[in-house]
């Protein structure tokens, strides 16, 4: 039972190897791909959280470490304990051959030598059956977000100017929004985040004028302004556990102050979807 056991963990390490070696082949053509715009954003970002399972590279390598070292050690305790058996049954195979010319000698003498009955019990493992359930999930943004975010024309002064988009489905709600899949089998976390003020030249709209809300269903009240976060660099949270099959609406909305020199502002905005729990940074 035990070399069972020993080949079934020595091709369970292989397998691992032979997985870490498959994900970062993957991703060295993901990126490759991205670089020269084989793929576009939306879908390296896609394909990057199905290979890491919604993980960080370090967190996915992390797991994959912890796990080696589970099987390594268990192959460790296991070899040990069949070179102990063998050192064991020899020990026994000495006494057996020493009891069998003992009792020849008394056979030979006119001895009578009563022999017990030994019963041998069945030897009986546990198996253990392990299957690994590959996380994933997929996302897709709805067209007027793919499109962007636009605000159209907006007079200087004026604050909370609506984006295009943020009225304009049959409900009166966001047609700005991103689905997640109804096969994914992990919840997700969104959150986003801008790489710089809004922009014209030299002249700059600052993020705080520029805000947000989600909400994972949507009307002409919901994703509601009363709520709405200002605009960062950095990953801030939208919703989080949205499971498969619901979206996540988004509304935004513009203040220019007064005097704001006449131009066409823009920045990139970054929506990321990760597995629940896992960082967007």
């Amino acid at each position: 039972m035990t070399e069972r056991k020993i080949q079934y963990l020595e091709n369970s390490l292989a397998r691992l190897q032979a997985r870490r070696t498959e994900v970062v082949d993957r991703l060295d053509w993901l990126n490759t791909a991205y670089s020269e715009n084989i793929v576009d954003y939306e879908h390296y970002i896609m394909q990057r959280s199905v290979l890491l399972n919604g993980k960080t590279v370090d967190s996915w390598d992390a797991d994959w470490i912890a796990r080696r070292t589970q099987i390594e050690e268990t192959l460790h305790a296991l070899h040990y304990g069949r070179a102990t058996a063998d050192v064991t049954r020899a020990a026994k195979k000495a006494f057996g051959i020493a009891a069998v010319f003992i009792m020849i000698l008394a056979a030979l003498a006119g001895m009578q030598a009563q022999v017990p009955i030994t019963g041998f019990a069945g030897d009986s493992s546990g198996f253990v059956a392990e299957a690994n359930i590959t996380a994933y999930f997929a996302v897709a943004a709805s067209e007027n977000l793919a499109d962007g975010i636009e605000f159209s024309t907006i007079v200087a002064g004026t604050n909370n100017n609506n984006a295009s988009d943020n009225y304009n489905n049959d409900s009166s709600g966001s047609s700005m929004y991103l689905s997640v899949s109804n096969d994914s089998n992990v919840p997700i976390d969104f959150c986003l985040a801008a790489d710089q003020k809004m922009k014209s030249g030299t002249d700059a709209i600052e993020l705080a004028n520029f805000v947000w809300n989600s909400s994972t269903s949507t009307d002409a009240s919901t994703p509601t302004l009363a709520s709405a976060t200002a605009m960062t660099t950095s990953f801030v949270s939208a919703d989080t556990a949205v499971t498969g099959g619901l979206s996540e609406y988004l509304r935004f909305w513009l203040s220019v102050p007064l005097g704001q020199t006449a131009g066409t502002y823009n920045n990139t905005v970054t929506l990321r979807a990760v597995q629940n729990g896992q960082s967007c940074s």
